[in-house]
């Protein structure tokens, strides 16, 4: 154009005012600006429904201020650039920044009450101050817009035409009025990055909280799996204990049968004739018969079945247990950090380790309840060994005392009358004592059921309290941040 000398194409006239080309620079780098400020298309992987509300409701807002900004912006280039018509083209640069303006009074209303709903004030303050920020430019925009259009107007009145020569235009549209559109334009420009920090901000936190809560989840899932795999531990501890004391049951009690008896067997004829001893020993025929130490030793090995059987139920759910109490911690933390208030970050960073903690300790304490009772366990099958033993004993010297009788000058007779009495009572006292065995191992693991139950009670107890803290501390640092 300057070659063949006709004017350049400026704000809707032929005549080159000076400033517009920078015009069009300025008004191009906004509109990248702008551009910046469109969402990241965050990827979420949890089902924390309000993660999702608040992406939709915040990039909705990023997207029709980007796309209202950016019509405004090639809506300036257009009108730096135009040769009319004169009012099109400003008429066009100001609905669209009318457009713009209204977005921003009351386009995203509905988006901002669902951030309000969801999270609480924080962010719409933010929105609220860089709006009011970009209103205040808009509306000196508008002013500039206007007073440059009258200027310009006047002078296409003045001098009959649209095509008018640089040294008339400049008496009309002065320099200073230039600068002052251009200053305008840079307070557009550097209004922006406000809401691109905001809305990069807040997208930013969802993110971080999906990650972390994924995380979480994944931890809370193995907690809890740790947690049961205690039990099989347990169980894999303490079934091979049952086992050797049953059969050590039922190997000293077999001692009557294929010991006792028959080192006896030269004298059961006449233990048999005796009437003082035949009732011993056809009760202790009774109480140490074949069924009777099978029924006896594998009964043994069934209150232990029965107990683990009871004690894997104490366990039952407990990550639905971890999901319902942990379920407010990790809301209150994950809220503190997607409200993006003041303290945002450094609430969360503060706090969320501790949830970790709070896991960590409740299967530690699980893990402790079951380490406690297996030694206690330990203790009952050496004590079931000593009660056989005395069991046993009851018995274990009669073919001594009988073939003694024999060579004591009263006669075997006098002899077995005497002794007759006290292995009565023995022999009458072997089915009871046996019934003390299996009633002494009943009561030690239904006490040891009962103990375990309290334990994790009080595990899970503390895991309440915990997290009823954390929550209280969360909302305090919320408010007072490092104070709190």
């Amino acid at each position: 154009q300057g070659v063949h000398g006709s004017p350049r194409p400026d704000f809707g006239i032929s005549a080159a005012i000076n400033g517009a080309v920078r015009v069009v620079t300025i008004a191009s780098q906004t509109n990248a600006t702008f551009e910046d400020i469109k969402p990241d298309n965050i990827t979420l992987t949890t089902n924390y429904t309000r993660l999702y509300t608040l992406r939709t409701a915040l990039s909705t807002i990023a997207t029709r201020i980007a796309s209202d900004g950016q019509s405004v912006t090639k809506a300036l280039e257009t009108l730096a650039n135009s040769t009319g018509p004169l009012l099109d083209v400003f008429n066009g640069t100001l609905t669209a920044v009318t457009a713009l303006q209204t977005q921003l009074s009351t386009g995203l209303a509905s988006q901002r009450a669902t951030i309000q709903a969801a999270v609480g004030p924080a962010i719409n303050l933010m929105l609220t101050d860089a709006g009011k920020r970009l209103q205040g430019t808009l509306t000196l925009l508008t002013a500039q817009l206007g007073s440059l259009n009258a200027s310009i107007t006047t002078a296409v009145i003045t001098n009959g035409s649209t095509t008018i020569a640089s040294d008339v235009i400049r008496r009309f549209v002065t320099p200073k009025q230039v600068t002052a559109f251009k200053r305008i334009l840079h307070e557009f420009k550097t209004d922006l990055p406000l809401f691109d920090h905001i809305i990069t901000l807040t997208l930013e936190h969802l993110k971080m909280a999906d990650t972390y809560l994924s995380s979480f989840m994944t931890q809370a899932m193995m907690a809890a799996t740790d947690a049961i795999v205690n039990y099989a531990n347990f169980k894999f501890n303490v079934e091979p204990l049952v086992t050797p004391v049953e059969a050590y049951i039922f190997t000293r009690f077999y001692e009557y049968q294929w010991g006792e008896l028959p080192l006896m067997g030269p004298y059961l004829t006449d233990l048999k004739a005796d009437t003082n001893m035949k009732p011993v020993l056809d009760q202790f025929d009774i109480a140490y018969a074949d069924d009777r130490v099978s029924e006896v030793s594998s009964n043994f090995t069934l209150v232990f079945a029965d107990y683990l059987k009871k004690v894997v139920t104490l366990d039952d759910y407990l990550d639905r247990f971890f999901d319902s109490q942990l379920c407010e911690p990790v809301r209150e933390i994950l809220q503190v950090l997607i409200a993006s208030g003041p303290w945002a970050e450094y609430c969360f960073h503060k706090y969320w380790p501790k949830l970790d903690v709070l896991l960590q300790n409740t299967v530690d304490d699980y893990s402790k309840c079951y380490q406690i009772e297996e030694i206690r366990l330990e203790r009952i099958f050496e004590i079931a060994r000593q009660l056989v033993d005395q069991l046993v004993y009851d018995f274990e010297y009669w073919q001594e005392h009988t073939y003694t009788c024999y060579f004591l000058p009263a006669g075997f007779t006098e002899c077995f009358k005497n002794i007759a009495p006290a292995y009565k009572e023995l022999a009458l006292l072997a089915i009871p004592k046996q019934q003390d065995l299996l009633d002494l191992t009943i009561l030690e693991t239904t006490a040891s059921y009962n103990r375990m139950g309290a334990c994790f009670a009080t595990a899970k107890y503390d895991l309440v309290l915990s997290a009823e803290k954390l929550v209280s501390a969360v909302r305090k640092c919320e408010s007072l941040g490092p104070s709190a």
